[in-house]
Parts: C-alpha cells; sequence; structure tokens
C-alpha cells in the first residue's frame, strides 16, 4: 500500500510546477518524464565536476552525440536542435 503511493507527491509536483526542459517542449509540455529526467541529470552531471569523467561523458552526449541525445529529445516531446544551441552557448562551445 504505501508503495502505491509513493509517487503521489511527486506527481503532484509535476502539475503545478512546469518542467525544467519545458520551454524547448515541441508544444510547450513534456511527452515523456523519464527521457526528460535522463537530459536534466545529464545537464546536472556536466555541471558539477567538470573535469570528472562522469561530466566528460554527459557534455559529449549533451554536446556531441549524433543519435543518443536526439533520441531522448525525441521521446521527450523535446526539440533537440534548439536545445543543443542553447547547452552550446551555455557551455560556451562553438559548433
Amino acid at each position: 500500500m504505501i508503495e502505491r503511493h509513493a509517487h503521489a507527491p511527486r506527481a503532484a509536483m509535476s502539475a503545478l510546477l512546469p518542467h525544467p526542459l519545458g520551454k524547448f517542449a515541441f508544444d510547450g509540455r513534456i511527452v515523456d518524464g523519464t527521457r526528460a529526467q535522463l537530459l536534466v541529470d545529464l545537464i546536472v552531471d556536466a555541471t558539477l565536476e567538470p573535469e570528472s569523467k562522469r561530466a566528460l561523458g554527459a557534455l559529449w552526449l549533451l554536446l556531441e552525440s549524433r543519435q543518443a541525445f536526439f533520441l531522448a529529445c525525441d521521446g521527450a516531446g523535446i526539440d533537440g536542435a534548439k536545445l543543443r544551441a542553447h547547452l552550446r552557448e551555455q557551455f560556451e562551445v562553438k559548433a
């Protein structure tokens, strides 16, 4: 019974708060929260310890990957090109 309600607070919060990547969504809403959360986690990983292997791997996936990044974005309903351009600007990476 407890497990059944474990995600209730998270669901309630997601209904009240916009997703951090919502402005990159095609129609303003995230389609798959799991894939969107993966992208958020990668962004966090890329910023916490910039020289760590974890950060370098996250940066590669976010800024250089030709398929995985766009598959995650597409599944989440996010415009991958728009998000990647924003990330490159934030990480000051020139194409």
